[in-house]
C-alpha cells in the first residue's frame, strides 16, 4: 500500500486503516455539496465567480443525465507514532 510505503521510509510503521465509503445522492445539488467539502473546494475557489457556476452547471448537468446516484469517497487513514526521537 503506497500510504505505508511512503510513512516507512521514515523508519516508522504505521497503522494503515483503508475505509470504503460510498455517499447516496439523493438530487445531483448533493453532488456539489459533497464536492464543496473537499479539497477541490480550493481549486474551485481559484476560478473567478461566473466560472465557478458554469462549472457547477456542467457538473450537475452531466450527473442528471448520466443519473449518477452515488459518489465513491474511498479514504485511507495512518496512524504512526514515534519514540520521541527526531526522524532523520
Amino acid at each position: 500500500m503506497a500510504v505505508r510505503e511512503l510513512v516507512s521510509v521514515t523508519g516508522v510503521e504505521p497503522h494503515v486503516e483503508p475505509e470504503a465509503a460510498r455517499h447516496s445522492l439523493r438530487l445531483p445539488e448533493d453532488a456539489w455539496a459533497l464536492l464543496q467539502g473537499t479539497g477541490y473546494r480550493g481549486t474551485l475557489e481559484q476560478f473567478d465567480p461566473a466560472a465557478r457556476i458554469r462549472i457547477r452547471k456542467a457538473c450537475l448537468r452531466f450527473i442528471h443525465e448520466s443519473a449518477v446516484d452515488s459518489v465513491t469517497a474511498d479514504v485511507i487513514y495512518a496512524v504512526a507514532t514515534t519514540s520521541g526521537a527526531p526522524l532523520r
